[in-house]
């Protein structure tokens, strides 16, 4: 039986969450709400804070993962990582997006997965 599409992003979730432990990465939260909305993963790589955004797919009929990380997705991301650091009061803390492309089979299985670190840049977008 397919998996449905919450199956598919929350399998996704755990691949990702694994292999950035794997990396030796500490995985903070996941599935963290900020205000109006979600952070699938909030990890730190070595002394960096990464607002991990996991894209899970069975196949890429439609195109790749990262390719729905809109430049709107990013803009939510972005005003979530400011109000995260705000509530938090880590002004000076470093952090960056990355993107988890996870592909799996129709049995849910991983196929792929890749890391695009510094998916996208925070410059330039309005916070709020």
């Amino acid at each position: 039986m397919r998996p449905s599409r919450e199956q598919v992003a929350a399998r996704g979730e755990d691949f990702a969450a694994r292999a950035l432990e794997a990396r030796g990465w500490e995985v903070l939260h996941r599935n963290l709400e900020i205000g109006r909305g979600e952070v699938d993963i909030l990890a730190k790589d070595r002394s960096c804070l990464v607002f991990v955004e996991v894209k899970a797919r069975l196949n890429t009929d439609f195109g790749s993962p990262v390719e729905a990380v809109t430049r709107g997705k990013q803009r939510q991301l972005v005003r979530l990582a400011a109000q995260y650091l705000a509530a938090h009061q880590l002004h000076d803390q470093d952090c960056r997006f990355d993107v988890a492309e996870v592909e799996l089979d129709a049995n849910g299985e991983l196929v792929r997965f890749e890391l695009l670190e510094n998916a996208f840049q925070a410059d330039g977008m309005s916070f709020f």
